[in-house]
């Protein structure tokens, strides 16, 4: 598997699948310089914090991209959710190898994912383009936005999350409050024996993952 990972013990979204929405490229789209905008790197990021597990930034990327053919994912996503017993994932997430925001194609990877399955989606993100309206457009179908939010005075803000020199905290915030919307849909407490218990979470009451949407 490329793309996804998991599912892992999540304290805030119980049984979490993963999908890397900006994985590092292959040796051979290295050498090719495609899809990924910067394959001489091991992430894609906007951001240089002190605590990634990715370790450090180099360099900073900028511009939204493509960074594979969305059907790729999609597949591996669909033989993934085809394989897994019931009850055993309570929500697909997407978090990258880096910031997922940064694929200009998380938007249809997000519509594709809930048409596969009926599955709420999770888009972790530290925030950084929800100012933007194509940003903002592209995460209307998810279920719940988790942005980054690591300080309240600019110094913290720069200290820890190291943004390029232009970039504000106050504009980071202003993104993320626009970027707000009332949660249309409500799910069960997670399975604390799932690592869940404090986050929202889908349970057992789920259908099998062989009833799937398969196909689309």
């Amino acid at each position: 598997m490329r793309y996804i990972f998991g599912p892992v013990p999540s304290r805030r979204l119980g049984r979490s699948l993963g999908i890397d929405p900006t994985p590092p490229p292959r040796p051979a789209e290295a050498a090719m310089a495609r899809p990924c905008p910067n394959p001489s790197v091991k992430k894609a990021c906007n951001w240089n914090c002190v605590y990634c597990q990715l370790g450090r930034t180099r360099p900073f990327t900028r511009k939204r991209a493509s960074f594979f053919p969305p059907e790729e994912l999609l597949s591996e996503l669909r033989e993934t959710l085809a394989a897994s017993p019931c009850g055993a994932i309570d929500w697909i997430t997407f978090v990258g190898s880096g910031e997922p925001t940064l694929n200009r194609d998380l938007g249809s990877l997000v519509r594709g994912a809930k048409e596969i399955y009926d599955i709420p989606v999770a888009v972790i993100t530290n925030g950084s383009l929800l100012g933007e309206a194509e940003v903002k457009d592209a995460l209307l179908l998810a279920d719940a936005v988790m942005p980054t939010l690591d300080a309240g005075s600019p110094d913290l803000f720069r200290r820890i999350n190291r943004p390029p020199s232009d970039f504000r905290l106050e504009n980071h915030v202003r993104g993320c409050l626009g970027a707000h919307r009332p949660r249309r849909r409500s799910y069960p407490p997670a399975d604390p024996a799932a690592g869940g218990g404090e986050g929202v979470a889908l349970g057992r009451e789920r259908p099998c993952a062989r009833q799937a949407r398969t196909g689309k």
